[in-house]
Formats: C-alpha cells, structure tokens, sequence
C-alpha cells in the first residue's frame, strides 16, 4: 500500500499550514480540514500519548489523523498538531487491512519528528511512501463486531473516550473483510461532527470527549436507540479514563443539550450520495478507478494547462456585408494615395 504524509499546524512566524501535504491534496480541502478541527477547542487537554484519532475521505485520499497538543505555545494558547497519512481512494481495501496495525502503533502517524526545524521549515509535497506493515490479528469480539455491522446502515456506534473505548474501536476495524475503511472520529464534539457531516463525510463510529457509555445512537435524529453488549474488555484499575478531565462534572450524555449544539451558520452542502453504510464498506464506490494513474507534479501541471487554454474561434465563413464595405472603403483609400 502506497501513502503519503499530511502535517497541519503552526509555527511562531507562520499561521496554520500544511507544512507537509499529499501531492493531490487541495488548497481547498486543506482549507476545509482546518475549518473543522478548528471547532474543537479541548487542544490542550489532548495528550499525544492519548490524542484524538480521526479517519475520513476528503478530496481523492482517506486520512487517518491525530490530533494533540504540541507542548508549544503562541499568544497564550496551546498549538495543535494534525498529522498523519493519506491513501489515495483506490487502494481503500489495503487501507482497511492495514488501517489496524497503525492503529496499534499510532506513532506511525509522526510527522513532525521528521522535520529538522518546524520554525524554519517552508511547506512541502509528501514523498509517496511504501507500507511495510502486516496486517494485525483481529481482536475476537465477533458479536460485538456483528452488532455493529447489523446496524451500521440506521445507526451510529458511539465509544467513550477512553483506554475501553478504544480497544472497542480497535476491534471493530480488525474486522477485516471490509472493502473500504470505516470512517470515525474518536475524541471529538458535536460541532466537529456536525461540520463533517455537512461536508457529506458520513462517520460510523463517533467519540464525543463527554461520552461515559457505549450506545448506538440513529443516523438520522442523533437519538439513543441500545445500549453496546457482549464486550467484555473492560478499562484497568485504576481506570484510565482521559474524558475525565474534559467531561462536564454534571450531565447525562444521553441527553442531547450536553452534547453541544452544531452552530447555526452552517455551510450548507449537497446532499450525500445514496449508498448505505454498509454497502460503502462492502464494496468500494467507483470514485476513482484501480487503473487511474499517479500523476507527477509537471503532469499535473501540464493537464491543468491544456485544459485551461481555450480555443481560437474558427475564422469566418460564407458572404459578410460588412466585411465587404470595410475591405472596399480601404481599397479606395489606397488608390488615393
């Protein structure tokens, strides 16, 4: 499997970047990244050893990105750090195998250990790179598993955000027959959610930094609809619980007021595409083809001439009056000469 490195964050001299970005990466949907994440504001609260994960399709790429306090500072407040990788969509069936060994060591997601000098680093295209992983054991949770895939197409599956919760994750995306990756977001808000749906990015297992129990929640109203069973892997003692610190000290999370509320000025999107869940990971949609190449940069940039220039408008034909007056009035003129 082929994948390409993403680092989103900042400097003292420069604003929030893609200081590292996959060659087919949009300004646009770099743009549409930083609009999201910047709707999470518990940054400080992420620690890399346990950050935020996130895996979701944008663009012509799946990214799987964590997101986590920097340690760094600028004007007070805590820099966020999102890196990670991105899989170009026709290779979504490799991902989906190798999306649990990178789960089970996320300091493959570093990117910013790579870089000499974050503050005098300029931006730069991501060498495509070769995964060398294998695929990792399944986790045997296979009622678990089969709950969750039996609902997927009505409801969403929502984990706390904690060491159990992300075991259940984990054994969920070791299931590996699955044609396309599940797309998530653990360790997150309402209003981050709420952005990517807008976008048409339909998530399938959901973390809110509130939630203590794991419930299946509908698609449609965001209304509780069970409880999760038969996963019997439970946190250590003393529990590990990061969503302790960030959690509210009172509240019920089944009640939808102390999930957040998504702002009202939402950028409205189009409708998404009618293919269930379950279909999505059952068969891959035929966005891009298997056989669709990799351009390079100079490629690229030559598509983009030839379809920009625009043709000459073919030369007139047939009888022109006035034409024939202009050519007449300037042979008179220069017989007069």
């Amino acid at each position: 499997m082929r994948y390409e490195q993403f680092l989103f964050t900042r400097n003292q001299e420069r604003d929030f970047t893609a200081f590292v970005r996959p060659a087919a990466l949009t300004n646009k949907d770099i743009s549409t990244i930083g609009n999201i994440f910047n709707y999470v504001h518990e940054i400080a609260r992420l620690a890399r050893d346990f950050p935020s994960v996130y895996c979701f399709a944008l663009g012509e790429y799946y990214l799987l990105v964590r997101h986590y306090n920097s340690g760094r500072r600028h004007a007070g407040r805590a820099i966020g750090v999102i890196e990670g990788i991105a899989v170009h969509q026709s290779e979504g069936g490799d991902f989906a195998r190798a999306l649990p060994d990178f789960m089970a060591d996320l300091e493959q997601l570093n990117v910013v250990d790579t870089l000499p000098d974050l503050e005098s680093q300029a931006t730069s295209l991501s060498p495509v790179i070769i995964w060398q992983g294998s695929a990792a054991p399944r986790l045997p949770n296979d009622d678990f598993v089969g709950e969750f895939l039996g609902r997927i197409d009505e409801d969403r599956l929502f984990l706390p955000f904690s060491q159990r919760g992300w075991m259940m994750l984990r054994a969920v995306l070791s299931y590996h027959p699955y044609a396309a990756p599940p797309l998530f977001a653990f360790g997150t808000n309402s209003s981050a959610l709420g952005e990517f749906a807008a976008r048409g990015i339909d998530m399938d297992v959901v973390s809110y930094f509130n939630t203590d129990l794991p419930a299946y929640r509908s698609r449609a109203t965001g209304h509780k609809r069970g409880p999760v069973l038969d996963f019997p892997w439970e946190d250590p003692e003393p529990a590990i619980a990061p969503s302790m610190a960030i959690r509210p000290p009172t509240g019920d999370d089944t009640i939808p007021e102390f999930l957040g509320e998504r702002p009202k000025a939402a950028p409205a999107a189009p409708p998404p595409p009618a293919v269930t869940p379950r279909a999505r990971l059952d068969q891959p949609l035929d966005l891009i083809s298997d056989e669709t190449p990799l351009l390079t940069i100079r490629e690229m940039r030559d598509r983009i001439r030839a379809e920009s220039q625009v043709e000459p408008p073919p030369p007139p034909t047939g009888f022109d009056p006035l034409r024939w007056i202009v050519r007449l009035f300037e042979s008179l003129i220069s017989k007069n000469k």
